[in-house]
């Protein structure tokens, strides 16, 4: 089934205000812990919509109530979303500072999807930014990490992330190897878009 530009924005606005909504009934039962998710949850919603600006002014406040309930995996979240947020932006460098905050956090709890999410993005950033060396090393920890748990589909991003670095080094036969080990997993676990 093919859902239209138009439907596809209407379930997006429709999202907004669910997540509105949960917001309303948070603040009028008091209830900050439901009221922080549900700025995550309208940043998320505005990041899908391409509403950089919004989604991080919801991100804030999503963080600042995880500092204040003393929430560590949601204050982690919360630089994550920043993070991709201001990448989303082009702000690479404000992007790396939360990532690294994420990955911290991510470390400090014991979280290794969350691990290998920072090192996924922060890999992607410094590719960005250019430096190219810097996301290979990023992206060569998201690749041990993902082995380490077993996480196929991370295996496999995490190949096709360091084939694309390699590629844009200009060392096209290593890119190569790992864009093949890439489609290799994508095919293995049905990531039909990663083997396109």
């Amino acid at each position: 089934m093919i859902v239209s530009r138009t439907e596809m924005e209407g379930r997006k606005s429709d999202a907004v205000n669910h997540h509105l909504r949960q917001l309303s009934v948070a603040k009028q039962v008091e209830d900050r812990a439901e009221e922080g998710r549900a700025y995550n949850n309208l940043g998320i919603a505005y990041q899908s919509l391409g509403d950089f600006k919004q989604a991080i002014e919801y991100h804030m406040l999503h963080l600042s109530i995880a500092k204040e309930l003393g929430d560590r995996a949601g204050e982690g979240r919360a630089y994550c979303n920043l993070g991709n947020a201001y990448y989303s932006l082009g702000d690479f460098k404000q992007a790396i500072e939360f990532h690294m905050l994420h990955l911290t956090f991510a470390k400090e709890l014991g979280d290794k999807a969350g691990e290998i999410r920072a090192y996924c993005n922060l890999g992607n950033a410094y590719k960005s930014l250019g430096n190219f060396k810097q996301a290979i090393a990023f992206h060569m920890l998201h690749l041990t990490i993902a082995k380490e748990v077993g996480d196929r589909a991370g295996e496999g991003r995490a190949y096709c992330n360091l084939g694309n670095a390699y590629q844009s080094l200009g060392d096209f036969k290593q890119a190569i190897e790992y864009h093949m080990l890439h489609l290799t997993i994508a095919k293995e676990v049905g990531d039909r878009a990663g083997e396109g």
